[in-house]
């Protein structure tokens, strides 16, 4: 179960990280580009970039791949998919990035907090778990002040 927590904490990280990373180039194919032919873009090199970093690091790494260690990061690409299809579509949309990346962002945070405490029985210090109301509240305050303009 370590060695399964250990996948899935480095897969998430990394695709949180290229997905902060190119965040800027991405609102820019809005309008420019089909949709899905933009998710369709932005999820294989989401998947091919660590592929080449796990085939390079492969031959040095002492860790044993599993099969549930591939079912379940078969899993989280497939919510990272969606996730990010999803996204695209908000974009085209021309909804008000300043409403969704905070709402998406945040209940990302929450939920992956979440999923670590519930599903992995991870603890969660006094500290974090404030940060996570905090986001919850803002994200809160976020929706309300939109359904009520």
């Amino acid at each position: 179960m370590i060695l399964l927590k250990h996948d899935c904490r480095i897969t998430f990280i990394s695709s949180n990280y290229f997905i902060y990373l190119i965040r800027p180039v991405r609102g820019k194919a809005g309008g420019k580009l089909n949709d899905n032919l933009a998710a369709t873009l932005f999820n294989g090199i989401g998947a091919i970039v660590p592929l080449v970093i796990y085939v390079a690091i492969k031959s040095k790494s002492s860790t044993e791949t599993t099969t549930a260690g591939i079912v379940y990061s078969l899993l989280a690409g497939l919510s990272i998919a969606v996730f990010s299809i999803i996204l695209v579509n908000l974009f085209a949309r021309a909804e008000n990035v300043s409403f969704i990346l905070p709402a998406i962002y945040g209940g990302t945070i929450v939920l992956g907090a979440l999923a670590g405490l519930f599903v992995f029985k991870e603890s969660l210090s006094g500290v974090g778990m404030a940060g996570l109301i905090f986001i919850t509240m803002g994200v809160g305050i976020l929706v309300y002040s939109r359904l009520s303009a």
